[in-house]
């Protein structure tokens, strides 16, 4: 019974992986890969003998640091998605690789890298971490622990998987244990000699976040984030008892253990080192706290490999273990969160690192141009004339002087009491939307001497601004839009408003229309000919948040973050559609547009250039959508119920949303079912309650269709009475 029950799992997993592996080509429409630039920051590294073998962004780096002054690149190779975590095994490097799950590269020839295999995780899970052994791998996600036969490493297959309920970070092997740091979930113990019946022995909570595990003997030290080192006597796998536990400022995020040394990664002290011949007494050897936004720590030859994020990776010397010393740090980029574009220049900023500039002037064979750093928490760029604006957060307004792309040089700052979360510059005149300040209005025609020339507050919080012909349209925390005439910036007046239904994200405007991209509602497009008095005339929903919004051309971008970026055709602001979809393997936070190529901002594995194919057939026009879906409801008006009717010319994925007249969601009545080609009559009563969640007069129900010819959306309006 039992080796029936073991086949049957592992048929239903292979299912599940091949359906992973069959969507993996579906992740775009009507649009078409350019060029990358997949540089990014590094989490992870793995060393044998003076080779390191570490990720930046989307590339695996291998790199000979035998001279460690002169660091000789053997390869590079474009993996896609980010990299957080890694192992090797057998002449294979085996990469926890996000939303890509398990990816195994064969480095038998460190020149010449090649690309065994790809396994998406089941339960579409982010891959955060992975050890293996000759036959299997064991991958932690971020909701589950996965076990995948890598016998054969060109066909891996997943064959079980253990729910731990939130992010996984680290996981150590040791013969048929395995040890999960699980951030807020502590440590799991976990026994593996059955791969197919896991069976948890233990779960060590004490509070905060578990990043790291290493074992030696019978103890488990734990990088345990604020609280810094733990260690628990194992002896008892049922019953652990922790033995120390020894603080550490900032974050302890990675350990490892050479003979009687301990190395922490910690975020803020860098590199620390403790001596546990005595593990219940751990005594402090030495610490090197230059190395900020450590992550994890590999030994090799009396070296120490550090991967630090946008920082890149640091090679230290421990020959003397009571003074190590940095040797090498080998340059790396930031994750890009903004991206901005001047003529043939795209300028980027990258999270706590900086603003870079790279040409795009061929979008398949993007170049490095210039780099300046300024270790700030940027959120938001606008570029204007020979200045790049940077929204920083805490620090204010930067302003970096871009006359010489491949020298940019910073030429000015403007601070305000709260944080700056956005900047529109046009015309010598910064717009910021700074947080509790609000709107923030700024002479910078001197960039070193910005000058404060007038605001508009409320209540809420500012986040988001743009600004035409002298109008400022600006978001506020749970307050929607706000129209603010800042003709006169010594004098604003605010004109109109609009609150949408959900948390806003994204503002644009064209014509006589402006559009509001919510996170989790849609985007809606208001007629905004009566400034006073904005008018919901249309409305969009997608089955994905979404994180920014830019419009240009009769087109509005979403940057959906996990869910790429996706494109509405907005011509007809009564009636918007979507046309094109391209999913990156990481996360989308900021769009640029040049032409018809978008420019996306990963925050994960860098740049994509993405040309729109919007000529391509089978996107549905405003003429011919009629004949492809047809959608209707009788009776209608209705008192007490109606019927929908649905008919459909190809199988489909189907959502059905009932919203009321101002875009409140009052039910999701099908979420993502397949329904075949053909006639389909929904009732409304048959899901329950209709008629009493139907507290109004009139209400729109909005069908939307995903199929091999691309995605319809079709609204019609519900009249109760």
């Amino acid at each position: 019974m039992k080796s029936i029950q073991i086949l049957l799992r592992t048929i239903c997993i292979g299912l599940v992986n091949l359906f992973c592996l069959l969507s993996i080509g579906q992740d775009s429409y009507n649009c078409t890969l350019l060029g990358r630039w997949a540089n990014g920051s590094t989490y992870c590294v793995e060393v044998t003998g003076d080779t390191a073998y570490f990720a930046k962004g989307g590339y695996l780096d291998i790199i000979d640091f035998t001279n460690a002054g002169n660091p000789v690149l053997l390869s590079e190779t474009l993996i896609n998605g980010d990299i957080r975590g890694m192992d090797m095994k057998s002449g294979k490097v085996l990469l926890a690789n996000g939303y890509e799950g398990l990816t195994i590269v064969d480095v038998s020839s460190a020149s010449d890298p090649e690309l065994h295999s790809k396994l998406p995780l089941s339960e579409t899970d982010y891959a955060f971490d992975v050890e293996a052994n000759d036959t299997m791998a064991y991958v932690f996600g971020e909701y589950y622990f996965h076990i995948v036969d890598i016998s054969n490493p060109s066909e891996p297959f997943e064959i079980n998987s253990y729910e731990t309920m939130f992010y996984g970070w680290e996981v150590e092997l040791q013969d048929t244990l395995v040890f999960l740091a699980n951030a807020s979930r502590g440590l799991r113990i976990l026994n593996i000699a059955d791969p197919y019946a896991i069976d948890e022995l233990y779960n060590y909570d004490p509070g905060g976040y578990i990043l790291g595990v290493a074992i030696k003997d019978n103890y488990a030290y734990l990088a345990s984030s604020s609280n810094g080192l733990r260690v628990l006597d194992i002896t008892n796998l049922s019953d652990p008892l922790e033995v120390i536990n020894l603080p550490v400022d900032s974050y302890t995020i990675g350990v490892t253990i050479e003979s009687n040394n301990l190395f922490l990664a910690n975020t803020g002290e860098g590199l620390i080192i403790y001596d546990i011949s005595t593990p219940s007494s751990p005594d402090f050897v030495a610490d090197l706290p230059t190395l900020s936004e450590a992550q994890r720590v590999a030994v090799s030859n009396s070296r120490a490999y550090i991967p630090r994020k946008s920082k890149g990776l640091s090679v230290v010397d421990l020959s003397d273990i009571e003074s190590p010393e940095q040797l090498y740090e080998y340059e790396t980029t930031g994750s890009i969160m903004g991206i901005d574009i001047k003529g043939d220049y795209a300028f980027v900023i990258e999270e706590d690192h900086g603003l870079r500039v790279l040409d795009i002037a061929d979008p398949e064979n993007i170049l490095h141009v210039g780099f300046i750093e300024t270790n700030d928490y940027a959120t938001d760029l606008s570029v204007e004339g020979d200045y790049a604006y940077m929204a920083c957060y805490e620090n204010g307004i930067r302003i970096i002087d871009i006359s010489d792309p491949s020298e940019p040089d910073e030429a000015g700052q403007y601070l305000a009491t709260d944080v700056a979360e956005d900047v529109f510059v046009i015309e010598n005149m910064a717009y910021a939307a700074y947080g509790g300040d609000g709107l923030r209005i700024v002479d910078v025609t001197d960039p070193a001497t910005p000058d404060e020339l007038g605001f508009f507050t409320m209540e809420a919080d500012a986040r988001d601004v743009i600004v035409e012909n002298d109008l400022a349209f600006v978001l506020f925390n749970d307050s929607g839009l706000h129209i603010i005439n800042v003709e006169n910036p010594e004098l604003t007046d605010e004109l109109g408003s609009f609150i949408p239904d959900g948390t806003t994200t994204g503002i644009g405007t064209q014509n006589n229309n402006a559009f509001i991209a919510t996170w989790d509602t849609g985007v809606y497009c208001l007629d905004i000919s009566n400034l006073s008095f904005p008018d919901q005339v249309g409305f969009f929903q997608g089955d994905y948040n979404i994180g920014d919004m830019i419009v240009r051309n009769g087109y509005a971008y979403l940057s959906c973050q996990e869910n790429g970026v996706h494109v509405l055709d907005i011509s007809e602001p009564e009636d918007p559609r979507e046309v094109a979809w391209y999913n990156t393997p990481g996360s989308v936070y900021s769009i640029a547009v040049r032409d018809n190529v978008m420019f996306l901002a990963d925050g994960r594995d860098g740049l994509y250039a993405v040309r729109l194919d919007t000529s391509q057939t089978g996107v549905y026009s405003s003429r011919d959508r009629s004949e492809n879906t047809r959608f209707s409801s009788h009776p209608n008006p209705f008192t007490f119920s109606t019927e929908l009717d649905i008919t459909l010319l190809f199988d489909s994925k189907v959502n059905l949303t009932l919203y009321s007249i101002d875009g409140q969601l009052v039910k999701m009545l099908m979420n993502n079912e397949f329904l075949k080609a053909g006639k389909h009559l929904i009732s409304c009563d048959d899901k329950g309650d209709f008629y009493n969640l139907m507290t109004g007069d009139i209400y729109l129900a909005k069908l939307v269709i995903r199929n091999a010819n691309g995605v319809e959306a079709k609204t019609i309006k519900l009249v109760k009475y």
